[in-house]
């Protein structure tokens, strides 16, 4: 998308955006963005979309920023003067066959996300529209990682409802304080950064990190999967960003047990699903702790959470696995770690792994494993008013993967618990990746039936398959339930394209 011109103002970047687009620049793959797709079951006027971001990039100076190379090769940002109709390329292809629409759309998406943004030319936002119907269609989004997070996807969508609803009824635009409150909370967030940064307030918890990471295990390749020793070797390319993607859907008595036990606990599913990975992490490498990287929103105020902006980091959680424990007992050792870091988390992920690195070289070249869960309300925007637009979340491409191994998945809103686990191939082939979601699952299985068992119990139950693994759906269409599918092996784009009104 060529720059439609800008106003060259002046504008500072946080530590955070300053250091991704370095990487960038510096990386063989620059590719650096995220590219969700949200399908939308209604009618949609292009030009009213477009109006709408346009609203929505007005109101948020990170999707209106310009970074080029200063003389000294540092970067310098202005911003553009946001336009009267934003860029929305439209794709029709109403009346084609639904394999036919589902191939296109799959293509275009693997495509699409794998084209650079250039934020010394580009808007740091791209938007296709693909009808597949006149009232259902795909929204592709990529956006720049540079200057936002994954947070800020759900803040564009919700803004492009507001202002749809809004433009659909006639009513003017509003610039005065919804525009100047949020300009001015991105404001006191990147003046308040460099002025941590001037006090040394970022390394105030180094020393923590060092003490509770220091000597911990990352999880080597050759033990990644159930059926380790088997099946095709990864073969070469352990420096390769290139991953695999394999959707999978749990049986819903999984799903409600997990959520039952949490409740139980007076914990969450993501923390469940943590001690779950661990015992498996640790049973596969024989290691008792090992790492785990989860993300962290780090939107530490409530002005924050309404912004578009790169907020986000990831917290490295050591979770120590003592076999003779119970499952509730593991939990309960998981939820500490978790809100230990969390308490420590002003210091950014890459000074720890850097501090972590200066103390064990070996250290820096262990494939890392990352475990996120959603909630479906924070992925998608229902309709808060009659004839509001309605999105949902139907997948998320990165056209790189920075851990070995990264287990997604999306809390429900009625329907099943679905999700993928993304690889790199050097950390495991296709056929491990299967094992050890089968694996997870019914080590989650086993412990959600049987709480009062030990670690150790469960793990045994789980190798010889007596977890109900039977309802997990692992691989092409997991997870879905309706007529058009768009997945991949190497990037899953979609699961559903069912209609919720």
């Amino acid at each position: 998308m060529a720059d439609e011109g800008h106003d060259a103002i002046p504008t500072e970047l946080t530590r955070g955006q300053a250091r991704r687009w370095r990487a960038a620049c510096a990386s063989d793959n620059p590719v650096d963005q995220m590219s969700p797709t949200y399908l939308v079951t209604d009618e949609i006027d292009p030009l009213l979309l477009g109006r709408a971001l346009a609203r929505v990039v007005r109101q948020h100076a990170p999707l209106r920023t310009r970074i080029v190379a200063g003389p000294d090769g540092e970067p310098v940002a202005t911003l553009r003067a946001a336009p009267d109709s934003y860029p929305v390329k439209v794709v029709d292809l109403t009346g084609q066959p639904t394999e036919r629409q589902a191939d296109a759309s799959t293509r275009f998406g693997a495509t699409d996300s794998a084209v650079p943004v250039d934020l010394a030319t580009d808007w740091p936002m791209r938007v296709t529209l693909v009808t597949l119907e006149p009232r259902r269609h795909l929204l592709f989004l990529t956006i720049s990682h540079v200057v936002a997070d994954g947070w800020s996807c759900g803040v564009v969508i919700r803004g492009i409802q507001s202002h749809f609803r809004a433009l659909s009824r006639g009513e003017a635009t509003d610039p005065g304080d919804p525009q100047k409150t949020l300009e001015a909370a991105w404001a006191a967030f990147v003046a308040e950064s460099a002025e941590r940064e001037r006090s040394g307030w970022y390394t105030r918890d180094l020393g923590w990190w060092r003490r509770r990471l220091g000597g911990a295990f990352g999880v080597p390749a050759s033990d990644a999967g159930p059926g380790k020793g088997s099946g095709e070797s990864p073969g070469e390319g352990a420096r390769s960003t290139v991953a695999l993607s394999l959707p999978f859907g749990l049986p819903d008595p999984l799903g409600k047990g997990m959520r039952q036990l949490a409740s139980s606990l007076r914990s969450t599913t993501f923390t469940i699903t943590l001690a779950a990975l661990a015992a498996v992490l640790a049973d596969l490498t024989g290691t008792p702790e090992t790492v785990v990287s989860v993300p962290y929103a780090g939107r530490e105020e409530e002005e924050h959470e309404p912004l578009v902006g790169l907020f986000s980091d990831r917290l490295l959680l050591r979770v120590p696995v003592d076999r003779t424990a119970t499952f509730p007992e593991l939990v309960e050792q998981a939820q500490e770690v978790l809100l230990d870091a969390v308490d420590h988390a002003s210091t950014p992920s890459y000074l720890v792994e850097e501090a972590l690195a200066q103390d064990d070289p070996e250290a820096a070249h262990a494939p890392s494993v990352c475990m996120q869960i959603y909630p479906r309300s924070m992925c998608d925007a229902e309709p808060t008013e009659p004839g509001d637009l309605a999105f949902r979340l139907l997948g998320f491409r990165t056209p790189a993967l920075h851990d070995g191994l990264a287990l997604h998945m999306v809390e429900p809103d009625g329907g099943p618990t679905t999700g993928r686990l993304t690889h790199l191939p050097s950390f495991m082939n296709p056929a491990q990746a299967a094992e050890f979601l089968v694996f997870l699952f019914r080590v989650l299985s086993t412990a959600v039936r049987d709480q009062g068992c030990s670690v150790a119990e469960i793990l045994r139950a789980a190798r010889r398959g007596t977890g109900a693994e039977g309802g997990i759906e692992v691989g092409m269409g997991a997870g879905t339930s309706d007529d058009v599918v768009l997945w991949e092996q190497d990037d899953w784009v979609a699961a559903s394209a069912r209609s919720h009104p």
